[in-house]
Order: C-alpha cells, then sequence, then structure tokens
C-alpha cells in the first residue's frame, strides 16, 4: 500500500468523531476520519501580561481548561481497476479557533510537534496512483474543551492513464466525471478590503486585488502586477471576489505590444485554487509557453511544469528551441529537486539541482552543447569546489575551447578565489589564481 502521511498539529475546536464517505465514483473513493485520541493531553494557558486588564478578566477562566488531541485522517482510494496520473483533493475543517494564548503539554508526541496553523487539508500526487494504492493526510489537532467539529466543503480532481490525456487542457468543471465538490459553499471572505489594497495606482511588480475589466465590482488577486494590464474573468463573482471554474484572461500591452496570458481553473475566494493551466502568447510570433500545476490559496504548490517552444530564431542565433523546467514549489517558491532542459536544432542544455526557499542551495548539475559544470550553490551562489569539463571542437587547435579538457577550483560566494587547474585534452597544466574573481599572483 503506498501511503503519503503528512502530519502537523493543529489548534482548533473540534467536532464528533466519525468515518465519512465523502466522495465514491468511478472507482475513486475520498473519506475522512476524526477521531479523539487523547483526551486531557494539554492545558489551555491565558497570560495576562498579552491582555488587558478587562479583556484578560473575560478570558482568565480559559486558563486550565483541558485540551484534548484529536486525528483527522483524509484517504483517496483507487479501487478503479485503472492507474490514475493526477489526484488532487482538498477537505476544508470547521471548527473555532480556543480562545487561549498559548497551551501546556502534550507531553506525547504524535508524529510532529505542536504548532498554530490552519484547517485546510490537501492530498497532492502527480505520479501514477496504482490500482489498489491509497493516498492519505493526517493531521493531530488540540480541541477545545468541549466544542466540535464538523466536516467541511471538500473537492477531488483526477485524471486515468490513457484516454483521458485531452483532458488536460479543458477547464475541469468540463472535464466527464473526474471532477467534484461537496454541496455545501466554503465560507470565504468577501470583498472588504481597504481601497489601497486594489490595483488602482499601484507600482510595477506589486501584489494587488485587480479589479475585473468584464464585472466592474468583481476582484481576483494579482501575484504581480504589470504595468498595462488588465483581467476578464468567465466564472462567478461571490461577495465581490471572483470565484468557480473558468478562464481568467490578462492582456498587457506594455510588453513589446500586445500580450495576452490565460489559465483555466477555479478561484476560491478571488484566489487561484488547485489544479491550473497557464498559457501565454504575444503579438506577431508563434512561440506556445504554457505551464501546469497547484494552487492552494493563490501560491503555487507542490510540482509544476513550464514547457516553451520557439520555432523562430532566438537570441541565440539558434532556430526550434524547445525549455522545459520542471520542480516543486513550497509556499509560491521554487524549494526541492528542480530540472531544466534546453533542446534546439543546434542547442542541448540542462540544468538540475536544490532549490531552498526560492535560492539553489546544494549540488548542481549544469550541462551545454556538451560541456559540464557542477559544484555546490550556498544561497543560489557558486562555493566550494567546482568542476568544468570542456568537449574540444577541434584536436590541433591552440585554445581550451578547441583542445578540450577540465577546469577546477574554489568558488567563495559567487566568485572564482584561490589556485585554479586546468588540464588540457594534451596533457598540459597551467595553474591560475583569482582574489575576488580578480586573476592575481600564485
Amino acid at each position: 500500500m503506498k501511503t503519503r502521511l503528512t502530519c502537523a498539529v493543529l489548534l482548533l475546536g473540534i467536532g464528533p468523531a466519525g468515518a465519512e464517505t465523502l466522495y465514491n465514483q468511478d472507482g475513486v473513493r475520498l473519506s475522512a476520519t476524526v477521531q479523539e485520541i487523547d483526551p486531557g493531553a494539554a492545558t489551555c494557558r491565558i497570560r495576562e501580561a498579552r491582555h488587558s486588564a478587562e479583556e484578560y478578566a473575560r478570558l482568565k477562566p480559559n486558563d486550565g481548561q483541558p485540551l484534548d488531541v484529536w486525528r483527522i485522517e483524509v484517504l483517496v482510494a483507487n479501487y478503479s481497476g485503472k492507474p490514475l496520473d493526477y489526484l488532487n483533493a482538498h477537505l476544508n475543517v470547521e471548527s473555532s479557533w480556543p480562545p487561549c494564548d498559548n497551551w501546556d503539554g502534550p507531553e506525547t508526541h504524535y508524529g510532529a510537534p505542536v504548532v498554530w496553523t490552519g484547517p485546510l487539508m490537501s492530498i497532492q500526487d502527480v505520479g501514477t496512483v496504482a490500482p489498489g494504492e491509497e493516498v492519505r493526510e493526517t493531521a493531530f489537532v488540540l480541541a477545545y474543551h468541549e466544542e466540535e467539529p464538523s466536516l467541511g466543503r471538500w473537492d477531488i480532481d483526477y485524471d486515468f492513464v490513457g484516454g483521458t490525456g485531452a483532458e488536460r487542457d479543458v477547464p475541469p468543471a468540463e472535464r466527464t466525471a473526474r471532477i467534484a465538490t461537496s454541496d455545501t459553499p466554503l465560507e470565504h471572505s468577501t470583498a472588504s478590503f481597504e481601497p489601497d489594497e486594489t490595483c488602482a495606482g499601484k507600482e510595477i511588480g506589486a501584489s494587488c486585488w485587480m479589479e475585473l475589466a468584464n464585472q466592474p465590482g468583481c476582484y481576483l488577486w494579482n501575484a504581480y502586477l504589470n504595468e498595462y494590464e488588465t483581467a476578464t474573468w468567465t466564472g462567478a463573482c461571490s461577495r465581490g471576489l471572483a470565484s468557480g471554474t473558468g478562464e481568467e484572461t490578462s492582456i498587457d500591452t506594455g510588453i513589446s505590444g500586445f500580450a495576452r496570458f490565460t489559465g483555466t481553473g477555479e478561484l476560491r475566494g478571488g484566489k487561484r485554487n488547485g489544479r491550473w493551466v497557464l498559457r501565454s502568447a504575444r503579438e506577431g510570433d508563434d512561440s506556445n509557453v504554457s505551464s501546469e500545476g497547484t494552487y492552494v490559496a493563490g501560491k503555487r504548490q507542490g510540482r509544476w511544469t513550464r514547457r516553451a517552444v520557439f520555432p523562430w530564431a532566438t537570441d541565440w542565433g539558434r532556430t526550434g528551441l524547445e525549455i522545459t523546467d520542471e520542480g516543486t514549489y513550497l509556499d509560491d517558491k521554487r524549494h526541492g529537486y528542480w530540472v531544466y532542459r534546453r533542446v534546439g536544432t543546434d542547442a542541448e542544455a540542462s540544468q538540475e539541482g536544490a532549490y531552498v526557499n526560492g535560492r539553489r542551495h546544494g549540488h548542481w548539475i549544469e550541462r551545454s552543447d556538451g560541456d559540464v559544470d557542477q559544484g555546490a550553490h550556498v544561497h543560489d551562489k557558486r562555493h566550494g569546489h567546482w568542476t568544468m569539463s570542456i568537449v574540444g571542437t577541434n584536436p590541433e587547435g591552440t585554445r581550451l575551447g578547441e583542445i578540450g579538457g577540465v577546469i577546477e577550483g574554489p568558488y567563495v560566494a559567487g566568485s572564482r578565489h584561490g589556485r585554479w587547474t586546468t588540464r588540457f585534452a594534451t596533457g598540459s597544466v597551467m595553474y591560475t589564481c583569482y582574489s575576488n574573481d580578480e586573476e592575481v599572483d600564485c
């Protein structure tokens, strides 16, 4: 049984225990289990120094009240007899926030430290989920006193391997028997943001609420504002915020002429959620640029893939370039292993390695037309020992690029620093010394 187990401990008000099947169709079942496992494991604490005298008098009776540990498990089981190549499911646990400043305990750990966090549980699996396999997420939750939980809005979106590939280019709401949601809508924040939080008058690059050109008075979240940008949405508007499934179109007339960016997916409270397919095009060329991955509350999360095809001549003087960039995001920043590839008529290049919080960090390998550079990045800069293998183009030549060979030496914070060694394919060796990228005497 294949299981993805993600643990967190949430400080929430929780409801009655039990298991419930939320969705069961096409041989795919979504279920949730809520179970109290450790009554009175922790104690609510109120800190006098954090409150006014009046507020402390009101909250003081909560001090010493018991907090119980509950386990909430969301599980998707595939018993269809066919493998899944895409799965995305969410469950909102509805609860009130406990009236505590902090808590003591619990003494026992349940697979993760106690943290303050939200009640949205998410399952994402873009690998193959074979018949008979399960994917699950588990949260351990602190519940205040006698408050009870309820399972809120859920949704599930999936594709089978084979026969449904074309549906990847179709908005989720139009896929045949591939997406389902609960009947009770999730309550989202209303358009109660301040006027200065809208995009009106904001500078390029600002994050702000943009008013829709085709639905005045309705807004969606724009994570990066372009200078001459307008946006439209084909879906619904709920309490002043774009919502539901549809197509988002952004037009910018300031990027070398006319540019159009489109995306299909779901908006919740004006922000992207779930699986999205994004495309961009510019006036006067036939390039094809697309991205596909998952958003959670307007931020990219999990695995994303970007593809770009340029059939015309590029800045490198080459034609027919195809670029792919694939890896994982955490809170809208690259985090984890990424692979970049560039393939063209006479251009072959790739880069692969790890990101940490949006910066290259760890071992990287960079290839370009047969040449290979490899070494460590620290906080986005080359650092430590690097080796560069160069493929010669002319064995009878006089320069390294013609003869070929290996260059190796140390980087310090992005600059060559120390003694570097060049070993030519002919067998000769040369030493060069650097100080902060400037050549010096050895």
